[in-house]
């Protein structure tokens, strides 16, 4: 008699999120929560929790592969990103007194590598990126069928979708790296007194 088989244990991190947790913490002030404001329902929350934020069950998958991945790709680039910080808060300090937290003494090439390796995933990481993979996919199919004289119809599209197409653009963004090793960077030191602020969405333009 054939044994039944086991389903597969889903992963213990349910909320998996799209926009890491430690880059909203740079916008926050207790480590918390984070100011948000809806840009589709214009509804502002003071403090708003970023757990919650730009997460969603088992975005990932279940099995956790991709979500422990990206959560150790995280802690490199949240180390990164306090460098940066240095280097921001040595600005504003006198030349005499800058010492070391130059930019080009404390960020390595490795750095730099990782920084374009973070814009990449992010880029590519977020929740529309299932919408533009399939938008992608749908007119270039469009295009095929009608060169060879097809006949579809548009609700026959809608139904086709890239499965895990999330996961396909972070292994296509990891795939590109090298390709920008040769761009130059700069640090933008805010001295405006007006905070920064980051859209989450990063596939729409907001108005």
């Amino acid at each position: 008699m054939e044994s039944e088989k086991k389903s597969e244990k889903k992963f213990h991190t349910k909320n998996q999120h799209y926009v890491p947790q430690f880059y909203f913490r740079k916008f926050s002030i207790d480590g918390k929560n984070v100011g948000l404001y809806n840009i589709s329902s214009k509804k502002i929350v003071p403090n708003a929790p970023i757990k919650h934020q730009c997460s969603e069950d088992y975005f990932y998958g279940e099995n956790g592969v991709v979500e422990t991945a990206l959560s150790a790709l995280e802690g490199r680039f949240s180390n990164l990103f306090n460098k940066l910080e240095l280097v921001n808060a040595s600005e504003s300090l006198p030349k005499s007194m800058r010492k070391n937290n130059t930019l080009e003494k404390i960020f390595t090439k490795e750095d730099f590598s990782d920084l374009v390796l973070f814009i990449l995933i992010q880029y590519t990481r977020t929740k529309t990126v299932q919408k533009v993979t399939d938008e992608f996919l749908h007119e270039t199919l469009r295009v095929i069928l009608k060169k060879e004289g097809k006949p579809y119809s548009e609700s026959e599209l809608v139904k086709l979708s890239l499965k895990d197409s999330v996961i396909h653009a972070i292994q296509q963004a990891i795939i590109l790296r090298p390709l920008l090793h040769d761009l130059k960077y700069a640090v933008l030191v805010n001295e405006s007194g007006t905070d920064f602020l980051f859209v989450a969405n990063f596939h729409r333009q907001c108005d």
